[in-house]
């Protein structure tokens, strides 16, 4: 099984995962949240507020072109006062979304 740490590294290392990761995060807001590109529920699912509107727009650009732009992939790896890369604090959330993708692929 897949381990915060490993989906970190992937994170730091992979930019298709980066842009994977944001479809990933798009994904799990409600669809209310993904037309208005906001968080409106405080749920610990998706975007935090401070990310929901660029996260939305990249997560919309990745899916419709297959990459992010350098300047896109900075944003998300730049890292915040505590040294962490900005995509990498979905860790967690990220981990959730690959186990539920191995169980659903175990039961088929």
């Amino acid at each position: 099984m897949i381990t915060k740490e490993q989906i970190v590294a992937l994170l730091i290392t992979n930019d298709k995962a980066v842009g994977r990761a944001l479809i990933a995060l798009f994904n799990r807001q409600t669809q209310g949240e993904q037309v208005s590109e906001a968080t409106h529920n405080l749920n610990g699912e998706g975007f935090t507020p401070a990310d929901a509107a660029m996260g939305s727009s990249m997560a919309k650009f990745y899916s419709a072109r297959g990459y992010m732009t350098e300047r896109q992939l900075a944003y998300w790896r730049k890292p915040n006062v505590k040294g962490v890369p900005r995509i990498c604090k979905y860790a967690g959330q990220l981990v959730e979304v690959a186990k539920a993708k191995a169980a659903k692929a175990t039961s088929a």
